[in-house]
């Protein structure tokens, strides 16, 4: 199984796109868009990318707001643990600006019912998951 991966700006966000056969193809059977956690990058679900594509879907990966390839120089520094009421405001700084500048993201030729989320949600000694997954043809 041959993988194409790609290096793209969705929205203006780094990200990193993996299907198997034609993008076009991929995208026809649905698209999903993987978020990784705090301080990580959009090259850490690379293996979950590849699953998804591996079933013949376009898996994106996406560098948040702040992360990765557009990572704050100053990150260490605002996510320190030293001051845990900063921390927590510095990190919905980044969710919110993470959905201000994301949220418009298209995928051309992608279809709104046949998408999916997924991505870890990070805290401090815990870790919680969401999913939102609907590859199904519409209805």
């Amino acid at each position: 199984m041959q993988f194409h991966t790609q290096t793209l700006s969705l929205a203006g966000a780094p990200a990193l796109a993996v299907h198997v056969g034609s993008r076009e193809e991929a995208l026809r059977k649905g698209a999903v868009l993987l978020f990784h956690g705090l301080g990580a990058s959009k090259e850490v679900h690379t293996a979950e990318l590849s699953a998804f594509a591996s079933r013949g879907l376009y898996a994106v990966g996406v560098d948040a707001v702040g992360h990765g390839a557009r990572r704050y120089p100053d990150f260490d520094t605002r996510f320190s643990f030293e001051d845990p009421r900063r921390r927590h405001e510095e990190f919905l700084t980044v969710v919110r600006e993470s959905a201000r500048h994301d949220a418009d993201a298209r995928l051309g030729g992608s279809h709104p019912r046949r998408g999916g989320v997924d991505g870890p949600l990070r805290g401090r000694g815990a870790v919680s998951h969401f999913t939102f997954s609907s590859c199904s043809p519409p209805g």
